[in-house]
């Protein structure tokens, strides 16, 4: 992996030890897409059980429902 541009100038400015301790830091992974990772029954029972109890529940939760609100994004 290379770097450079404003990354590479910011990397320059640390000191050794600052380096290492960012280096020793345990990574994680920053974006992950949850389509097709949580089935839709499960999407379904936590909109039910999120949904606020003063109104009224969503009015579809079907899984044509779901899906066309997961392709939307």
């Amino acid at each position: 992996m290379s770097i450079t541009g404003p990354a590479l100038a910011t990397l320059n400015a640390l000191s050794p030890y600052q380096r290492s301790f960012i280096r020793s830091l345990p990574k994680a992974e920053l974006h992950a897409h949850l389509n097709g990772l949580i089935p839709i029954a499960l999407l379904q029972d936590l909109a039910q059980e999120h949904h606020p109890s003063t109104s009224s529940p969503p009015s579809d939760l079907s899984n044509k429902a779901i899906q066309k609100g997961i392709d939307r994004y």
